[in-house]
């Protein structure tokens, strides 16, 4: 990035042709990302709906930053393995499983389009799954756009599209952002903001 800042606002049930200040009360992310040193610092922000419920998602200890940028390469395809093997396993198990399966147990989902937040992997992968079969997905999706990793390796970004997975569907793919925590740079990957 050219800058030591990046910000990203997608806006979620706009249509094509309104203006974001016309948006009305739909809902909006913004992620901003502050150069630390050779990586990111990231924070969301939504607007549009009450917070939600839930604590902090903090990690349970500090993890220390890194300039190599063979580690941060490495942290950054680790984190686009995880976004790939989430929409891979929903192929196989259901998007309800993949979703409790990824999903950290204090994570948040915007929720419907006109409802609260979901909180917890469990209560999301209900949300999602509602109306999926039990076994495969309606959509797959990969992080085709950007994936950004903090130094430390235990906290990044991916933003993507989903993609009909119906040859018929003329449905166009659609933009989406997951935002990941693991608690140590060997550790698995779990969402915990989408």
């Amino acid at each position: 990035m050219a800058s030591d800042r990046a910000f990203r606002t997608n806006w979620l049930d706009r249509p094509k042709h309104a203006a974001p200040e016309q948006s009305g009360r739909r809902s909006f992310f913004t992620v901003a990302l502050a150069r630390s040193g050779s990586g990111y610092d990231t924070a969301l922000g939504c607007a549009g709906q009450p917070r939600p419920s839930a604590d902090p998602a903090l990690p349970a200890a500090l993890v220390d930053p890194t300039t190599d940028p063979d580690a941060i390469r490495i942290h950054e395809e680790s984190l686009a393995a995880a976004e790939n093997g989430f929409s891979r396993d929903a192929q196989a198990i259901g998007l309800e499983a993949a979703f409790v399966r990824y999903g950290s147990a204090d994570a948040v989902n915007m929720g419907p389009r006109s409802g609260p937040y979901v909180v917890g992997a469990d209560a999301i992968g209900r949300m999602v799954g509602e109306g999926e079969p039990v076994e495969g997905s309606s959509v797959s999706w990969g992080p085709d756009e950007e994936v950004i990793v903090a130094s430390s390796g235990d906290l990044g970004i991916t933003f993507g599209h989903i993609r009909s997975n119906d040859p018929a569907s003329d449905s166009p793919p659609f933009s989406f952002f997951t935002i990941w925590r693991r608690t140590s740079p060997d550790a698995p990957w779990r969402y915990i903001a989408e």
